[in-house]
């Protein structure tokens, strides 16, 4: 029985929130065991507090950690504490030679991957599963057949209480006054626009993917400190603890804008026009993303006639996650911010383009929508693109305003009436 086991995800934000259920299953499976994993710096926030990791080590691979030297001292750090497994999620073949390198006795991987070869346990992978089901699936190599579980993300109080200040309205937080900024969130970067892979070697302009990563990277290997997480009936029980905040009057919506894929970007325009028709019959609208949405989310904020609330790059990842468990509804693009809501409990309705849920990264869950538009040429690629191939961009153009404010508006009042959602299918819903 392993005693000792290390996840390996160093990819971005929307992949190490859909790890988390297999964090759970391998500490449910192995209650006894130290379970550890390596993930990048911007990511180490999402994961504070998790009650099922022991340990959280940080790799900061494209900052200060990035040549082979430190490649090799992390490699020689993580051989001397002895891991048992390393289950590796991520089908990357720097994280397989990272285990391979660390001897690591156990390396459990997917078959369809570049570093299949440096594993010594291969897994079938499921192209038509969900990415929560294919990580689950890891587990099969130790002999466990693990239940379907949810992302889950856990806030603390402060993160709740930093949320609810920043949006309180006394704080001034409006289009007009965003000149307060959370020191706290800007040191972290709180990247919730990036997707769930890495981004493209040359990023588009704005990607958020800025120098200042050195500032918070810690040596090589380093671990975030342990302080703060909770036994686990107390931080399932947080959330409806501390539900009802001052600034929060009838129902509110998080709308994401922000992609590091421009074809995965609804237009700001259609953005504008369903934010603007729900404030204009009461809805709190809070606009979310990271530092580099900003200027996306000014733009849509000075094409409405209604003020949102913008909290763009003002939040670390954990109050960014209590923000969303605040709202009542989540509109956004495909991207980070899905995950993060889902995890969360919040429903989703979800804006696919060019990519298709059918890739295995919608949101998961009951309770969600994907809109989309069907169209010969969808899925145009894993992640999107700079421009669309057929320049046209219908895959998003199509997907028209007014339908995506009747979805919004029927399952706010759906939850309203507490009538029961519609048949589920494979975990979300398809709305064509």
């Amino acid at each position: 029985m392993p005693m000792n086991i290390l996840i390996i995800q160093t990819a971005f934000i929307g992949d190490v929130v859909l790890t988390t259920p297999l964090i759970r299953a391998t500490k449910t499976a192995f209650p006894n065991a130290r379970v550890s994993i390596l993930v990048i710096p911007f990511t180490a926030d999402v994961l504070g507090n998790n009650p099922y990791l022991d340990e959280i080590i940080r790799y900061d691979k494209k900052g200060e950690d990035r040549g082979l030297s430190d490649f090799l001292r992390l490699a020689r750090a993580l051989k001397a504490r002895s891991f048992d497994v390393a289950l590796l999620p991520h089908r990357s073949l720097r994280s397989a030679a990272l285990a391979r390198i660390a001897r690591i006795p156990r390396r459990i991987g997917f078959d369809f991957s570049p570093a299949s070869s440096l594993y010594t346990d291969v897994v079938p992978y499921r192209h038509d599963a969900h990415e929560v089901e294919r990580n689950l699936d890891l587990l099969h190599a130790l002999g466990i057949e693990p239940e379907p579980i949810a992302p889950q993300i856990f806030p603390d109080e402060g993160d709740y209480e930093n949320a609810d200040t920043l949006l309180n309205p006394d704080c001034g937080m409006r289009i007009a006054e965003c000149g307060l900024k959370n020191p706290k969130a800007e040191s972290l970067m709180t990247l919730i626009q990036t997707d769930d892979t890495d981004p493209p070697p040359t990023p588009a302009a704005g990607d958020g993917n800025g120098g200042s990563v050195k500032s918070v990277a810690p040596p090589v290997g380093s671990v975030v400190p342990k302080s703060g997480i909770r036994n686990r009936s107390e931080v399932f029980n947080l959330k409806s603890e501390i539900r009802n905040p001052k600034w929060k009057k009838g129902w509110a919506v998080g709308v994401a804008p922000g992609s590091i894929w421009p074809t995965k970007r609804w237009p700001l325009e259609s953005f504008a026009q369903v934010t603007d028709r729900l404030m204009k019959i009461g809805v709190q609208v809070i606009l979310i993303g990271g530092v580099s949405d900003r200027a996306l989310c000014d733009e849509i904020a000075r094409k409405t006639a209604h003020a949102p609330l913008v909290a763009t790059g003002r939040l670390t990842l954990r109050e960014s996650a209590a923000l969303l468990a605040r709202c009542d509804l989540l509109l956004s693009n495909d991207s980070a911010p899905v995950h993060i809501a889902a995890a969360m409990g919040t429903p989703v309705v979800a804006l696919f383009g060019p990519t298709t849920p059918s890739l295995g990264f919608a949101p998961y869950g009951s309770g969600h929508t994907v809109l989309e538009v069907p169209l010969d040429c969808r899925p145009c690629g894993k992640h999107g693109g700079k421009r669309c191939p057929k320049r046209h961009f219908r895959c998003m153009k199509d997907l028209a305003p007014e339908r995506v404010f009747g979805v919004i508006m029927a399952k706010l009042e759906r939850t309203k009436k507490g009538s029961p959602p519609p048949k589920k299918c494979m975990g979300f819903w398809f709305l064509r």
